[in-house]
């Protein structure tokens, strides 16, 4: 068997093992293989060639040793050196090697993912594969690791006091003493929850809500508890969607109450029915009505008086409507009752197009933020977000495309924010995000991420594609002396 053959029969077993081929690694199984075949090779016979240049007595400590390598011949000569034996040598070397992964080990432990992932490289080199080059790289990683390492990102915890950053369980220990430190009114905050959660359209409070409200005014110290928290976020969707439910309903009473009253007024119309005189009562009527100051209860109410005249009128007519002009007033001011009812639909908290707060419900939203900021100090950011050049893309494509455009950005906005935004349209291609309590860093971040969402958008209407591209102003309402200010200059 030739040496070639040798070496292609040692590659090709590396290759079907799966083992790591290193330079020694090879040379040992090489040496091995020759030495089954009764070969001999100069590189197999080093520590041979070695001895026979020391002394007789050094020859038969290298045999009675069994130094069968290179690296054990220059292990025995460092220990000859340093005055120990070579099994004491080899000890001390695998007790550093052990005390070297039980270090390794318990770095992997540590909450640092590069100086874990770096641990676990290194052990796997120790207890695997003896190479020193290896090794060497490896000690410049961690060379590299420990220069470049910071604790910088600890510095945000001194909001909170003063946090010994000697060790994660005194860190730990000292946020825990902080947050125990930080008092708050909970029997004040108890009462404000109390009122959030109270309906403000809804006729009737849900039980399970009436229920949570007088456990909470006995014992406002539950507040504290993570459960609370999460019920109070459950009970405010439900009382938002109790709200919108009884909003719907009286909208749908109310369209049902004109739509009888049209037709009434309809079938007057067509038949030339009443006078100047008997019509004087309706006119008066619908004169005196006014809608937008009234509730639900009383629009609804008048409406009713309004079909019961028409209905009265109707009995009490018989001959045909002589005066024209009259029968137009009426007509114009219908018209324009229908536009207040239009009016008043638009005063409920959702736009209709977009399904997002409307420019009523913003306000209310932003006087609430208000007063806590005046009177806990509660911080909050705004952003108007304005659609580039809306009037061309309804030029270009026709207002129903514009109208899909923003439909689908209210969408990307509802999908962004956190449960404790409100999301609202300020008029037109105008919307507005607020922020509850957001730095002005954060909320600029924010902006990016709703500016990059729609540039990875494809807005399509009609299989047509239509480029879309946004505008944001950001403002902090700390770095602002008043509301008015704070709106003015988040909307430039």
């Amino acid at each position: 068997m030739t040496i070639e053959t040798q070496i292609n029969k040692v590659l090709n077993d590396f290759r079907n093992s799966g083992n790591q081929l290193t330079p020694d690694e090879f040379k040992r199984i090489f040496c091995k293989e020759l030495k089954k075949a009764g070969v001999t090779h100069g590189d197999c016979e080093k520590v041979t060639k070695y001895s026979a240049r020391l002394s007789e007595n050094y020859q038969k400590l290298i045999k009675s040793y069994g130094v069968k390598d290179e690296d054990e011949f220059f292990q025995f000569l460092l220990s000859q050196v340093n005055r120990l034996n070579p099994a004491e040598t080899e000890a001390f070397i695998s007790s550093q090697m052990s005390l070297i992964a039980k270090i390794l080990k318990s770095v992997t432990l540590l909450k640092n993912k590069e100086a874990t992932n770096l641990a676990k490289t290194t052990l796997d080199r120790v207890e695997n594969y003896k190479n020193l080059e290896s090794l060497a790289n490896l000690k410049q990683k961690w060379d590299e690791f420990a220069g470049g390492y910071s604790d910088a990102f600890l510095d945000t915890l001194a909001q909170y006091g003063n946090i010994r950053r000697t060790s994660l369980d005194l860190i730990v220990e000292d946020i825990k003493i902080a947050f125990d430190k930080l008092e708050f009114n909970t029997e004040e905050l108890a009462f404000l929850f109390a009122d959030a959660l109270k309906p403000s359209i809804a006729k009737a409070m849900d039980d399970e809500i009436k229920v949570f409200i007088s456990t909470l005014i006995s014992d406002p110290k539950i507040l504290k508890l993570r459960k609370t928290q999460k019920e109070i976020k459950s009970l405010v969707s439900k009382r938002i969607f109790l709200d919108n439910k009884e909003v719907r309903a009286n909208l749908a009473e109310i369209d049902r109450i004109v739509d009888k009253f049209s037709k009434k007024l309809l079938y007057i119309s067509e038949s030339n029915i009443g006078s100047s005189k008997k019509l004087g009562t309706l006119k008066t009527i619908i004169k005196d009505m006014k809608v937008t100051d009234d509730s639900f209860d009383n629009v609804k109410s008048k409406l009713i008086t309004l079909v019961e005249a028409i209905d009265l009128e109707l009995k009490d007519t018989s001959e045909s409507a002589k005066d024209d002009a009259e029968i137009v007033g009426l007509k114009s001011k219908i018209k324009s009752l229908e536009k207040q009812l239009e009016e008043a639909k638009e005063e409920a908290l959702i736009d209709q197009l977009t399904k997002v707060a409307n420019r009523k419900s913003l306000d209310e939203e932003m006087a609430r933020l208000e007063e806590y900021y005046f009177r806990f100090g509660d911080d909050y950011s705004i952003i108007f977000f304005d659609i580039d050049k809306f009037k061309n893309i309804n030029d270009t494509f026709g207002h129903l495309a514009g109208d899909t455009v923003l439909a689908s950005f209210a969408i990307i906005l509802k999908k962004l924010s956190r449960e404790i935004d409100t999301v609202g349209r300020w008029g037109g291609e105008e919307f507005i995000v607020i922020l509850n309590k957001t730095s002005l860093d954060d909320s600029v971040r924010f902006a990016n991420k709703i500016r990059q969402s729609v540039e990875k958008t494809k807005f399509v209407y009609k299989d047509v594609r239509i480029p879309v591209t946004i505008s944001a102003g950001v403002a902090n309402r700390k770095e602002e002396k008043s509301l008015k200010d704070f709106i003015k200059l988040s909307d430039t």
